[in-house]
């Protein structure tokens, strides 16, 4: 019969006895709490879950630009009554 066993080098559970129940204690085990210094033989082990946070903001170098390249147009455009590049009627 296997068993959990808590690891002395990473302090987290791993197992010991005759390895033909390791689903069982792996299963028994909460996540992120399993030792992974000694394989675990037969058992499936399923891929973290968590993802890695991207952020869906530009950097803060990148909107300054676009906020003085928009600055720039509002500019212009007061000065000369249109933007620059623009593909409206022309005056």
């Amino acid at each position: 019969m296997c068993f959990k066993v808590l690891c002395r080098r990473c302090e987290k559970y791993t197992w010991g006895g005759c390895g033909n129940h390791l689903t069982n204690v792996y299963n028994s085990i909460q996540e992120g709490n399993h030792c992974m210094c000694r394989s675990w033989p037969g058992v499936v082990i399923p891929r973290p879950t968590q993802q890695p946070t991207q952020s869906r903001t530009p950097p803060q170098g990148i909107t300054i630009l676009f906020d003085c390249w928009r600055y720039a147009g509002k500019v212009i455009k007061s000065m000369f009554g249109h933007a620059l590049g623009g593909r409206g009627k022309s005056t």
